[in-house]
């Protein structure tokens, strides 16, 4: 339950990195004829509002960590520890969110789904070997594990996705 609990509360928390990147999509499939550079600086803002609003919403939450202990009642006990080890995975699951729909615009999905079931497969692995050992740390370290290999992942797709499109990066 108290895996759970957090790993919502930390989706709900991301969820402007989604709607920022909803509300670009329309842009983003438009520019195909805009130049380079443009295409070019809006997936870095993008990308760079997305980790930053992971860091600082991990920043924000590990402060507001026991207040969420508080607001959920007894019951959640604890749920602070477990926040604080998820909290790690913050920036990466914003970036998550960026690069999967910015391949999409890309007209890669088969790639986002590629790096999606990446992540699955790391979670569950990661998940057998390491909560039988650790427990509950165990289940968050393997989300928080899973998380960075997809954004990593992502962020490569994504830069090699760009490099097709001469609308992103120009041929040298």
């Amino acid at each position: 339950g108290l895996y759970a609990a957090s790993a919502r509360v930390l989706g709900a928390v991301t969820l402007p990195v989604i709607a920022m990147t909803l509300s670009a999509l329309p842009r983003l499939f438009r520019e195909k004829n805009s130049p380079a550079t443009q295409n070019k600086n809006l997936l870095r803002w993008i990308l760079t509002a997305a980790l930053v609003y992971g860091i600082l919403l991990s920043i924000l939450l590990y402060i507001c960590a026991p207040i969420l202990s508080w607001l959920l009642g007894a019951e959640y006990n604890g749920i602070e520890q477990v926040m604080r080890w998820l909290l790690l995975a913050a920036p990466a699951m914003a970036l998550r969110f960026a690069t999967g729909n910015i391949l999409m615009t890309l007209h890669s999905p088969w790639l986002r789904a590629g790096f999606e079931l990446t992540g699955l497969t790391c979670l569950v692995f990661s998940t057998v070997l390491l909560v039988p050992e650790y427990g509950l740390s165990g289940m968050a370290f393997s989300m928080v594990f899973s998380e960075w290999i997809m954004a990593t992942t992502s962020l490569f797709l994504v830069a090699k996705a760009t490099k097709k499109h001469s609308t992103y990066f120009p041929p040298s």
